[in-house]
């Protein structure tokens, strides 16, 4: 179920929680509306307590999906670098590019997903190793040997860092508290009580709609690997792929 769809399912349940508390909860708004004052005051703690947790979230998020899309840079440019150094022999020319490729599925197959593991070390990943191993032996200058095994420990590198940044989710806790503060904000609000029922309607729509949304943001943001608008995609894998088979 897409954003859009959560969102729509929310307003529909929102209107109906609200229908019922304004035709059967008369005498909680009765005295709701008794008591606005201090009502009115509570509801803002807990409204600012959600904005800035929101906020701390969305930041976060945000960072960590620029820091997804710079190492998925850094790993491609890591790799295209590395066929281009490895043009030493023919033999190992083409051995490089047949191992770019190889890593390149076993990416898009199997490494992007939330279920991918840091630690576990592809068949490409050891080919990666041993084309360097190829290329030590058969290069004459130590420069370019160093030069090499630098190439691939940084392809490694950004590899780790791409699935660490994209696997690692928000700790419960803290996902925890961010749904009970939007919960409690949404469903407080309906009881902040207006005696005009559109008006009513307005700014407890208007609420829950604003804290719906944010939570979608957040909720989207921290799976970068699922479909969003915040969704990291193979798409440039897929690219480098065609380019260089």
């Amino acid at each position: 179920m897409n954003y859009k769809s959560k969102f729509f399912l929310f307003l529909i349940c929102f209107l109906a929680a609200f229908s019922m508390l304004r035709l059967k909860g008369a005498t909680i708004y009765e005295a709701a509306h008794a008591d606005l004052g201090g009502i009115g005051w509570l509801f803002s703690t807990i409204g600012l307590i959600f904005s800035i947790l929101s906020g701390f979230l969305i930041q976060h998020l945000w960072d960590k999906w620029e820091r997804i899309q710079k190492v998925v840079l850094e790993e491609l440019n890591a790799l295209d670098h590395l066929i281009l150094f490895s043009a030493v022999t023919d033999d190992i020319r083409s051995k490089s590019k047949a191992i770019a490729v190889a890593y390149i599925e076993n990416v898009i197959s199997h490494e992007w997903t939330p279920k991918a593991k840091l630690l576990e070390v592809s068949a490409a990943v050891t080919d990666l190793k041993a084309l360097n191993a190829a290329f030590v032996e058969n290069s004459l200058s130590q420069q370019d040997r160093s030069a090499h095994t630098k190439l691939v420990n940084t392809l490694l590198y950004t590899r780790e860092r791409r699935i660490l940044l994209s696997t690692r989710q928000m700790p419960d806790i803290i996902k925890n508290t961010f749904r009970l503060s939007a919960t409690l904000v949404i469903g407080l609000s309906l009881l902040v009580a207006i005696n005009n029922v559109f008006l009513d309607l307005i700014f407890t729509l208007s609420i829950g709609s604003l804290v719906c949304a944010i939570y979608l943001i957040v909720d989207d943001m921290d799976n970068v690997l699922s479909p969003g608008a915040w969704h990291v995609s193979s798409k440039l894998y897929k690219e480098f792929l065609q380019k260089i088979q």
